[in-house]
Order: structure tokens, then C-alpha cells, then sequence
């Protein structure tokens, strides 16, 4: 079994707290455009919308990457991205229909949810229970 992790969008507050516990986590540093989670807001409708990679089965992601930086993790079946192997081309945040990439200018690398390796930190810390895991086939 597979595990995604799941939102309840409109349930979203907007508090990102999902994005400063990633952001400490993985950059040890409380830095949320780091984050492999992203809270994108739209203000004029007051909507808040956790961005989270799919873990897509025919990832787009993967496909396009020229040196097969993106790697499943033979254990968790999670795709993450490869920071030795990742050359900073950016066609993966290009083939990702769901804006879960991201690229950091200051390492010159992409990077996207590894689902914190089977324990995603930021579903422990949503006040609004807006993330869950769920497990797929």
C-alpha cells in the first residue's frame, strides 16, 4: 500500500503552520518558500489551498528529468528528488500539473515533498485537520 498525503481544501484557515514545520524540518529554519508544502492564498475569495505533491503514478515530474534525479524510494514507494543528482534544469517544475516543485535559486536545486519519509510532520501540526494520510494501491 501506497500512502498520499490528503487536504480537505475548504477546510484550509491559511495559517501555514504546514509550511514553517516543513521548512524547519528539512532547512532547519523556519523559511516557508523552502518548504516542500506550499499554502497558495487567494485573498480577493479568501481561499487558502495546501500545494502537495500527488505522488503520481506516471509522474510527469520524473519523466522529463534528463538525469533521473527523481527517484521512488525502494521502501515507502515516495518520490523524491535526487539533491545530488539534480542538476537545477527545472523541467520538473515545468511537468508538474500541480505546482508541487520547487526551486531553490540559493542551492540551485528542486525540491518537493518526500512525505518526511512515512511521518509527515505537517498533518501533526494543522490546527484545521485540513491534512490527513491516506493509504492508496
Amino acid at each position: 500500500m501506497k500512502k498520499l498525503i490528503i487536504n480537505a481544501v475548504a477546510q484550509c484557515v491559511g495559517c501555514r503552520q504546514c509550511e514553517l514545520i516543513c521548512s524547519l524540518i528539512k532547512e532547519k529554519g523556519f523559511a516557508p518558500w523552502l518548504a516542500r508544502i506550499q499554502v497558495k492564498r487567494d485573498e480577493e475569495i479568501v481561499l487558502a489551498e495546501p500545494i502537495i505533491c500527488q505522488q503520481c503514478i506516471d509522474a510527469p515530474c520524473a519523466a522529463v528529468c534528463p538525469v533521473d534525479a527523481i527517484v521512488k524510494s525502494e521502501t515507502t514507494e515516495v518520490l523524491h528528488v535526487d539533491q545530488i543528482e539534480c542538476i537545477g534544469c527545472m523541467q520538473c517544475v515545468e511537468a508538474c500539473p500541480y505546482g508541487a516543485m520547487v526551486f531553490d535559486a540559493q542551492k540551485g536545486k528542486v525540491f518537493k515533498c518526500d512525505m518526511c519519509w512515512g511521518e509527515p510532520a505537517c498533518i501533526s501540526v494543522c490546527p484545521a485537520n485540513v491534512l490527513g494520510i491516506e493509504e492508496v494501491n
